[in-house]
């Protein structure tokens, strides 16, 4: 079985999108040489696997997406996920609130989880850098479901996710979709 890989495009046309490049999350072609190189050292992509987009924190405090994974050194180590099985990415509102207040720009806490269990919790750049992080992976959480359910029969799939009436839907509609044997 391949692993489906995300349209690099799509990804950097919606970072691009949700604020580009600033000083330290930046998409891999526009990284310093010298952290481009050390990127690439530390990384140990997988042949064929395409860099995309970056934050450089230093040497032991990164993390990548590549067309295929999201990859991460921070202060719990060296961790990596396949996109495809991206459960959730999130902030800890309490956490950030706790330590930064109700000052939005201040939040640099992503946590991204795996539908395994597997979690990468990474301090990024904070301010708009953070939110254009979150918005992207954000959208490469919901492609990753899309090809779950695409690739059932192939073992990506987790429980399918029983569609979810729109806010102000009719009562008509939402029982339709509760109860799709009516």
């Amino acid at each position: 079985m391949t692993v489906p890989e995300l349209d690099p495009d799509i990804l950097i046309a919606r970072f691009r999108r949700k604020g580009g490049d600033s000083e330290l999350t930046r998409l891999v072609e526009n990284l310093r040489s010298d952290d481009r190189e050390l990127l690439f050292s530390e990384a140990a992509l997988d042949s064929g696997e395409r860099p995309l987009l970056a934050y450089m924190g230093g040497s032991e405090d990164w993390l990548l997406v590549t067309s295929r994974m999201i990859r991460h050194a921070g202060a719990d180590g060296r961790r990596s996920m396949r996109i495809v099985d991206l459960a959730s990415v999130r902030h800890e509102l309490k956490r950030e609130g706790s330590r930064h207040g109700a000052d939005k720009n201040q939040w640099r806490e992503l946590t991204i989880e795996a539908r395994d269990g597997g979690c990468i919790v990474a301090s990024v750049e904070p301010g708009a850098p953070f939110f254009t992080l979150w918005n992207t992976l954000r959208w490469a959480e919901r492609w990753g479901a899309l090809q779950r359910d695409k690739f059932a029969g192939d073992g990506l799939s987790g429980r399918a996710r029983r569609p979810t009436p729109r806010r102000g839907a009719s009562p008509r509609i939402t029982r339709l979709i509760a109860n799709p044997e009516h």
